[in-house]
């Protein structure tokens, strides 16, 4: 009964240490090359909001003097009630405009299914078509 009691224990504080842990950052980071060379800050940020709020996001914090916009999404309950974060980072270099992006779910230590990878993935992604479409 008291081996039980200990493996119990055990799986318990596993599972704790999965879904109340510190914070998971997933990022995907895409160099100079990935963005058109004719396309400018502006362009970039003004991509980034449009395709957040496609995908379901909400402007948590924007500073655009600083290149940075943070994006909230959706609450779950399992991690505290906490929403996941996307924080996107947009700079111009020499006339070169990168964009970097990570995602943070709070209350987690494991991206066990790769939640995060995909999210920065198809954010990224949505972000470069819409400015080589334009």
């Amino acid at each position: 009964m008291k081996r039980k009691f200990s493996v119990l224990l055990a799986i318990v504080a596993v599972l704790a240490m999965i879904g109340c842990g510190g914070a998971v950052m997933h990022d995907v980071q895409l160099g100079t090359n990935d963005a058109p060379a004719t396309v400018t800050f502006d362009e970039m940020w003004n991509a980034s909001t449009k395709v957040g709020v496609q995908q379901g996001y909400q402007i948590f914090n924007s500073d655009k003097d600083g290149g940075v916009l943070i994006l909230t999404k959706g609450r779950n309950v399992l991690t505290q009630n906490e929403p996941p974060q996307l924080t996107v980072i947009i700079s111009e270099v020499d006339g070169t405009c990168t964009i970097d992006a990570q995602y943070v779910q709070p209350g987690q230590i494991a991206d066990l299914f790769g939640t995060g990878k995909k999210a920065v993935k198809k954010f990224i992604n949505a972000v470069m078509a819409l400015v080589s479409n334009n």
